[in-house]
């Protein structure tokens, strides 16, 4: 039983699942751990953790997607349906459903604490229920693979991504923040590729913290 966990250790149970896992770290403030996020295929999601870290005591899972349906009927619809995470409607200051490039936003999220102490494999069971309903928010069926169908070649050399690096700090610096949905876009490149080499270079690259994440040059 454990009430606390690290960011690396709230990341593996998701990895469990076979997902791919960032921790966005603040260089600027000894490390801080600011977000975890997840991708699965072009697929992301949050994990923020609470608490005096590096050991975190608690975390809130949460994902956002377009709907043309009404939100907030949306949202009723998936309460009533008794799932384990609750839907939430994204509203303007004056109730009215927001939206963004014609379509609406909605949210499903779950809050989990460790007071009291859990096991490793609960965390483990809460990420893969989480996930579960991750995934049908989008409609994928549990038994669905989001994978590519070409074999894999395990002499081909390790890809080199100074190129899209470069291409990456070359949209920044000209339009300005970008999430990585519009750099995967504008790049023609996989977004969980672009997600890979912006977390991956924090001395190049820093988030701005939106719906959805922004990202600028560091200098």
């Amino acid at each position: 039983m454990k009430s606390s966990f690290t960011a690396e250790e709230i990341a593996d149970a998701f990895r469990y699942f076979d997902v791919d896992m960032y921790i966005d770290i603040d260089d600027e403030h000894d490390g801080e751990v600011l977000l975890i996020e997840g991708s699965v295929g072009d697929l992301t999601f949050e994990v923020t953790p609470f608490g005096p870290g590096p050991f975190f005591e608690e975390i809130l899972m949460e994902a956002s997607a377009d709907t043309v349906e009404n939100p907030i009927e949306w949202a009723t619809t998936w309460n009533e349906g008794l799932h384990w995470t609750t839907a939430v409607p994204v509203l303007e200051d004056d109730g009215s459903p927001f939206v963004t490039e014609g379509d609406h936003v909605v949210y499903i999220k779950r809050r989990l604490g460790f007071y009291g102490g859990i096991h490793p494999d609960t965390l483990k069971g809460a990420a893969g229920q989480f996930l579960l309903e991750f995934l049908e928010m989008y409609g994928i069926e549990e038994s669905e693979e989001i994978q590519d169908d070409e074999e894999i070649d395990v002499d081909a050399p390790i890809p080199d991504r100074s190129k899209t690096r470069d291409a990456i700090a070359e949209v920044l610096k000209a339009q300005g923040g970008q999430s990585a949905k519009q750099l995967s876009s504008a790049l023609n490149e996989p977004k969980n590729v672009v997600n890979s080499i912006l977390y991956g270079c924090p001395d190049l690259f820093k988030r701005q913290h939106a719906t959805p994440p922004l990202w600028f040059t560091a200098s």
